[in-house]
């Protein structure tokens, strides 16, 4: 809890400063392309959380790595994070700094998980009914998981809108079983 505290805090500062000089558009494509080096290398996330690893090589192999990626501004805020022993929480940092951008953006990020692939017009269905419901614009990702057993399951704002026929057979299950 304390960790996430602290991350809000690091992504609000960077997110207002940003907001003033007019870049969050490009910071936000920073952030993700950080956030995706950060997922695909364990290697990566190990050496920047290691203690014993000294400030100065950590800062090297954050600007060796994003240097021609990333802004200059992006890249002074990951030697902050360094500075201030703050790296183990970076993950946490950057989803915050997504998630403020969402918000700002009106933007609501929505997974869909269904029994089997949905047509592409079953696709904007949900996604029209989400939006006309949210009055916000929808980045979904949709997967198939065959554990609903048909339907699906919306998951949003750490909600979950489960219309999956497991769902509905457990429920009439518990009806019948009292």
């Amino acid at each position: 809890m304390k960790n996430t505290t602290v991350a809000i805090r690091y992504a609000k500062a960077y997110f207002e400063n940003c907001m003033s000089n007019n870049t969050i558009e490009n910071s936000y494509s920073d952030i993700l392309i950080i956030k995706d080096a950060l997922n695909q290398s364990r290697e990566l996330k190990s050496i920047l959380s290691n203690p014993i690893i000294k400030m100065d090589k950590k800062k090297e192999i954050i600007s060796e790595l994003f240097k021609d990626r990333v802004s200059e501004d992006t890249i002074k805020f990951l030697f902050f994070v360094v500075e201030q022993n703050r790296i183990d929480i970076l993950n946490i940092i950057l989803d915050k700094y997504c998630d403020l951008y969402y918000e700002y953006k009106n933007i609501l990020k929505v997974e869909v998980c269904s029994y089997i692939e949905l047509t592409e017009e079953q696709k904007s269905k949900i996604i029209n009914k989400i939006k006309e419901i949210t009055k916000k614009n929808i980045q979904a990702v949709f997967k198939v998981d065959t554990n609903t057993q048909g339907g699906f399951v919306l998951y949003f704002n750490d909600l979950v809108y489960d219309y999956s026929f497991k769902k509905q057979i457990n429920k009439l299950r518990a009806e019948l079983l009292k």
